[in-house]
């Protein structure tokens, strides 16, 4: 039932009934929050509809939607850097699919959880599934909860990462990055001359993609306002996720918890999801988001 959306609407909202003052911009950001408000009620009672956007096409930005168990990708975040059809697999995998892997996790994290696979509001988790799941998630919070934001700037400390308000995301960045690193596995021992690099070379590559796929500069103020938000800055989503990687530090020959010594690795049994889509991005598009079966969930 979980589907997925891709460039944009087949039928863009548009505002017929509205005139624009190219003068007055709050007045007309106050007539399309009006507009859009009144069409979301008119949906109560209505069947949902899963082609449905919440962004455009021109917006760099992908979700997963719980209300109809669908993860949606623009047309804009399909571009380069983020994603370039002739990239090598590795970096396609290392970047986007990633990407993908994260929305796909939400609709198993503490969020998606509550839903089932129509979208309905319907906790699916036992009462011993939820307390494992609760009882694992402690050492996320932990660990995100113990780094400090910086400046970018001048170094300077400006806060700590809320772990329990980041925990969705955070549970997605690591679930989605150890799928996205299966389904590359998967993908070089299935079809033949995938790569051109070494074994070796290639998956480097993937983590590095990784690495600048969450690259950003930030302000101060902007990293001001991150430390309220659900998603943290990159570098820390991007440090929690290797540091939790027992592929990363297999890849870089690294010991396990030597950046680290008094920090365990954080698995959650969201991280375990068995996902068959053995193809998720790659320079041929009959790849794109292959499945071969079922998503199965275990626990480590």
């Amino acid at each position: 039932k979980f589907s997925h959306l891709l460039g944009g609407p087949k039928n863009p909202k548009t505002y017929p009934t509205l005139t624009f003052d190219p003068k007055a911009y709050i007045a007309n950001l106050n007539k399309v929050s009006a507009f859009d408000t009144a069409f979301e009620l008119a949906q109560i009672d209505t069947a949902k509809d899963k082609q449905n956007w919440i962004i455009t096409a021109q917006t760099v930005n992908q979700y997963y939607d719980a209300s109809v168990n669908t993860i949606v990708f623009s047309a804009a975040t399909l571009q380069p850097p983020n994603y370039d059809a002739n990239a090598d697999p590795s970096v396609s995998y290392g970047g986007m699919g990633s990407n993908v892997g994260h929305e796909i996790t939400h609709g198993f994290d503490n969020l998606g959880s509550n839903y089932d696979g129509d979208g309905n509001f319907r906790p699916w988790w036992t009462d011993t599934v939820k307390e494992t799941f609760d009882e694992k998630t402690k050492c996320f919070i932990e660990q995100y909860g113990s780094m400090d934001v910086k400046s970018e700037l001048s170094g300077a400390l400006l806060g700590k990462l809320d772990g329990k308000l980041t925990l969705g995301e955070t549970i997605a960045d690591n679930g989605g990055l150890n799928a996205a690193y299966r389904a590359y596995r998967d993908y070089v021992d299935t079809v033949a001359d995938a790569t051109k690099y070494t074994k070796e070379t290639s998956e480097k590559m993937f983590w590095i993609a990784h690495a600048q796929f969450r690259c950003e500069k930030n302000t101060d103020e902007y990293l001001q306002i991150l430390l309220t938000d659900e998603h943290p800055p990159g570098r820390y989503r991007l440090i929690g996720a290797v540091q939790n990687s027992v592929d990363f530090a297999n890849v870089f020959n690294c010991p396990v918890n030597t950046h680290e010594p008094d920090q365990e690795m954080c698995i959650v049994g969201i991280v375990s999801i068995r996902f068959e889509w053995v193809w998720i991005f790659v320079p041929n598009p009959q790849y794109l988001l292959r499945s071969k079966g079922q998503h199965k969930f275990q626990w480590n």
